[in-house]
């Protein structure tokens, strides 16, 4: 299940590029890396669903995970 999730999130990287750059949108920063849990796949996931939910309000998310260390 691991490779699977992986690669359909290599797949909708690639088309979130393509998309973003026809239509002036910024994509969202996946992790892309193979050896991760399939808890942190499904993360990237949910990233790439609310970026297709709304790709025109993608300049406003901010790196959450960045500024979660500081509260």
């Amino acid at each position: 299940m691991q490779t699977s999730l992986h690669k359909l999130l290599v797949g909708f990287n690639w088309s979130l590029i393509r998309m973003s750059k026809q239509n002036h949108y910024y994509p969202p920063r996946l992790n892309l890396d193979e050896n991760q849990t399939v808890d942190s796949l499904l993360k990237e996931l949910d990233k790439v669903v609310a970026f297709l939910k709304a790709p025109e309000y993608s300049y406003m998310v901010k790196d959450r995970d960045r500024y979660s260390n500081l509260k």
